[in-house]
């Protein structure tokens, strides 16, 4: 009788099969749930038709803040023309910059990756060492000069190979990308404010210099609750069966 209820309580070979299939199956289901999956753009604006709202995305996004004289112009979203601040310390005194608020309303943690919009400018009779320039600043550090997440310039001694005339219109804009990675995920129901400031030492006449397509890209991750819940539960089946 010893021997017989040992053996009642052992799991079988095929039930020990069974449960590793299952954690299997469990496990690449969680796997799933944390990786590509949950890949995502976040925000996204257009500005199609003057629209200065979120167009796309997980995130909720408000409005487009646009500051310093920036403004929509067929689509797209125009810097200031002629002499402007001059360098990025300015560009903050002067408030030159387009601002983008993301809020976390995922439920759950949200990875930044990256910042990614279309550029380009109209600059007749370039010459000598005159730039633009533009810099990405955001709430979670303070807006300085010495802040600054990414950065990019082009002009004359800037940018080898890259000259003004480069990337003069919407079909030959710089396709630019910004790392934001360096920030730490936001928080459930937490609000990001991100500012692009313009700079540029061209004083002498009008320039037109232009984005769009602006799009932050990310991903969403499960809380460790929920793959915890997932795991509990695998567990609880697992003990039904035996």
């Amino acid at each position: 009788m010893f021997k017989k209820d040992s053996l009642a309580q052992t799991p079988t070979h095929n039930q020990a099969m069974k449960n590793t299939q299952f954690f299997s199956i469990l496990t690449a289901a969680a796997l799933s749930a944390s990786s590509s999956a949950t890949a995502a753009i976040l925000a996204s604006y257009n500005f199609n038709g003057g629209n200065l709202a979120k167009t796309g995305g997980l995130l909720a996004g408000s409005n487009v803040s646009l500051m310093g004289g920036s403004g929509i112009v067929s689509g797209t979203v125009e810097f200031p023309h002629g002499a402007t601040a001059g360098n990025l310390a300015n560009s903050i005194t002067n408030n030159d910059y387009v601002g983008f608020t993301l809020t976390n309303n995922s439920g759950q943690p949200a990875t930044l990756s990256t910042l990614t919009f279309d550029w380009w400018f109209n600059s007749p009779n370039a010459s000598g060492t005159q730039f633009y320039r533009i810099d990405l600043l955001s709430n979670r550090v303070a807006f300085n000069d010495s802040n600054a997440l990414a950065g990019r310039q082009f002009g004359e001694g800037s940018t080898p190979g890259v000259g003004f005339n480069a990337h003069d219109t919407q079909a030959t804009a710089y396709a630019n990308t910004f790392d934001i990675s360096s920030l730490s995920p936001m928080a459930a129901s937490e609000s990001i404010e991100f500012r692009l400031y313009y700079s540029t030492n061209r004083t002498t006449f009008s320039t037109d210099t232009v984005i769009d397509n602006v799009s932050f890209n990310g991903t969403a991750v499960p809380e460790p609750s929920s793959l915890a819940l997932l795991g509990m539960g695998g567990l609880m089946f697992v003990r039904r069966r035996r």
